[in-house]
């Protein structure tokens, strides 16, 4: 049982660092109002499709197809994926959602058995926290796309980089896998009783 103990301060350490993190990241992203990077491409047969900096009121854009908010809204905060160096609000949020539920997960585990109706329920909120995330996503490329084309007069759009619904499935799973543990517990439960 020992070797469990060290495996559960471990896993803490790392879900404690990412829910530091992950409101670190959403407290710059939110009140300091950081510049807004984003990369973006030229529809084809524009004018500035030749250019290798093109400007417009407010926004900037370089060479490499990066635009730039200097001073960006609230909303257009909201808006931000992140970049390589951070993430963005949404990605925040199910960071901080997703790390307290796993600790609330191994914290529940520690004290008694691994069969409880509480893990059952705490895996099937992670589920739905990854499907609402898959559409926080969809629903945040599609007001990027189009606050992109407003700052630029229609002239350039987000490069999107949406995968497969990798979240969207991993999050049904896991609801299925929680449908599977809560009857898991009732048969284990009905067992109990029946011995």
């Amino acid at each position: 049982m020992k070797s469990f103990s060290s495996y559960y301060f471990v896993f803490k350490l790392m879900f404690w660092a990412s829910l530091v993190m992950a409101a670190i990241s959403l407290i710059m992203n939110v009140f300091l109002r950081m510049p807004v990077q984003l990369t973006v491409r030229p529809y084809s047969n524009n004018e500035q499709m030749d250019k290798a900096v093109a400007s417009f009121p407010g926004v900037e854009i370089g060479l490499l197809g990066r635009l730039e908010i200097n001073q960006p809204t609230f909303f257009q905060t909201l808006l931000n994926p992140g970049s390589s160096f951070s993430i963005g609000v949404v990605e925040s949020l199910f960071w901080i959602i997703a790390s307290i539920v796993l600790l609330r997960i191994i914290k529940s585990i520690e004290k008694s058995p691994a069969f409880k109706t509480d893990i059952a329920r705490m895996l099937r909120i992670i589920g739905l926290a990854l499907v609402l995330y898959h559409l926080m996503v969809i629903t945040r490329s599609a007001l990027l796309m189009r606050e992109v084309q407003q700052l630029t007069s229609e002239q350039f759009t987000p490069f999107d980089n949406t995968k497969w619904p990798v979240e969207f499935t991993l999050g049904l799973l896991l609801i299925w896998v929680s449908r599977i543990y809560k009857k898991a517990i009732q048969l284990q439960q009905e067992q109990d009783l029946t011995i």
